[in-house]
């Protein structure tokens, strides 16, 4: 798996910048408290978007970020297998549901359970 610092180099890379040791020592220290897997998802995502990455706009851009997914959603996307992918879509549209319907939340339940046994 990529690493958040491997992630954020390679970001920079697309655009022809250079990782910064700075920009290296804040995704370590992001990376514990936002997890690697979502960090490496969320900087992926954010690099999507970004004409040139920056640490600072990349910390805003992540704070911006309401319900990010979790950890075995963002591994899900990360796999790029098409079925597990599919699965975490299915999860978190299940999970963002205004009106639930009765069974809901088992079938949340059962897709986080089949889910992390197919990514852990």
């Amino acid at each position: 798996m990529t690493t958040p610092e491997q992630a954020w180099a390679d970001a920079c890379a697309r655009r022809g910048m250079h990782l910064l040791s700075g920009d290296s020592r804040r995704v370590k220290e992001l990376a514990g408290t936002f997890g690697e897997v979502r960090l490496v998802w969320a900087i992926q995502c954010y690099s999507q978007e970004a004409v040139l990455p920056r640490m600072r706009d990349f910390e805003e851009w992540l704070g911006g970020q309401k319900d990010f997914p979790d950890a075995p959603v963002c591994a899900a996307y990360l796999s790029g297998d098409p079925e597990i992918v599919a699965l975490a879509d299915r999860l978190e549209t299940l999970r963002a549901a205004w009106f639930p319907e009765e069974g809901t939340a088992k079938e949340i339940k059962d897709l986080e359970i089949r889910l992390k046994g197919l990514i852990c």
